[in-house]
């Protein structure tokens, strides 16, 4: 073992130089820079210097301004206790700072999960997927999430996780593709449901997915592109579909231009997108539930196990303690 000296008193240049015997005690003698020696007494209880002026002249004897003297066997005050101290320190640094990050991002045009705030100068990411981030930080502190204040694309996101460049996706529905590529994390973070909206003055009746086939291309249906809902629809089939908008806000655009019948899109979330975009008095979310599904966070399978344990494990607690309930009421009314 080894005591080490305090950079910010003194400068040294070599590691510990020799070990003698000095009067039937053994110590280690770390060489300082041009002036002292610093002699490191062990198996006792106190601290001590002791420099040696590189003119020979008679030692003088300085007591740590750290600890009191405590002198026991005669005159011996050694440095004993600040090594420990020092020891107990070191010891504990490398699981004080043993935190694992996990890359993520926020995905565009996915209010509730990820919300821009503020003026354009100073943005900053919020929503229901950061707030479940730190929510997961205080039940596990050894993990950190980063990147959540920059915004991806989903379809790139995906595909980064997918190469091992990112970790972690938050919110993300489940797939066949996705579950061949990726680790789902169960429990699932919340659930949502999928409207359709229309413009005001439209006065067409749907409740079910049979009601929009009859209308053929003039029941053509918006979603945004690269999002999970497109796959969906496509698999239901018979539907005329138009993934080219990539935002919510472009597709609200759209209908109301009279480019669309219909938009797909999952609520919590929409009712956010039409005040935000000042389109309440021109769409109306219909009543019906198209598709109810549970929303989940992903991870990389070249996410190490027991990183992916600890994040499944601070989520069951989570979902115990009715916390990701909680934050998906707040953020029901953004």
């Amino acid at each position: 073992m080894r005591c080490m000296s305090e950079p910010s008193f003194y400068s040294t240049r070599d590691s510990i130089r020799r070990i003698w015997s000095d009067q039937g005690r053994n110590a280690i003698v770390i060489p300082f820079r041009r002036v002292t020696e610093r002699v490191i007494y062990r198996g006792s209880i106190h601290t001590s210097l002791r420099f040696r002026k590189k003119s020979n002249k008679k030692e003088s004897k300085v007591v740590s301004p750290i600890f009191p003297p405590l002198k026991i066997f005669g005159e011996r005050y050694v440095l004993a206790a600040r090594c420990l101290f020092l020891f107990a320190i070191l010891a504990g640094f490398p699981f004080a700072h043993a935190v694992t990050e996990l890359r993520t991002a926020a995905h565009e045009s996915t209010e509730p999960k990820f919300v821009s705030v503020g003026e354009s100068a100073s943005k900053s990411v919020t929503g229901i997927c950061v707030d479940i981030f730190r929510a997961i930080e205080r039940v596990e502190p050894s993990v950190r999430f980063v990147g959540e204040q920059t915004w991806m694309p989903m379809a790139r996101h995906e595909t980064e996780i997918a190469s091992g460049s990112q970790d972690v996706a938050c919110g993300l529905i489940r797939t066949s593709d996705r579950e061949a590529k990726f680790i789902y994390l169960e429990p699932a973070l919340f659930t949502v449901n999928y409207m359709l909206v229309a413009r005001s003055n439209d006065s067409v009746q749907i409740n079910n997915w049979d009601d929009v086939r009859k209308l053929g291309v003039d029941g053509a249906v918006l979603v945004t592109a690269g999002h999970g809902p497109a796959r969906h629809l496509g698999l239901l089939g018979g539907l005329t579909i138009d993934s080219g908008g990539k935002t919510a806000v472009s597709n609200l655009q759209k209908l109301v231009a009279g480019r669309g019948r219909f938009i797909y899109h999952r609520n919590p979330g929409i009712t956010g997108e039409i005040r935000r975009a000042g389109f309440s008095d021109k769409v109306k979310v219909l009543p019906t539930v198209m598709h109810a599904t549970k929303l989940y966070m992903l991870v990389g399978k070249h996410v190490p196990k027991a990183t992916v344990s600890k994040i499944q494990s601070a989520l069951m607690q989570l979902e115990k303690k009715g916390e990701l309930v909680r934050l998906l009421d707040k953020w029901k009314e953004e």
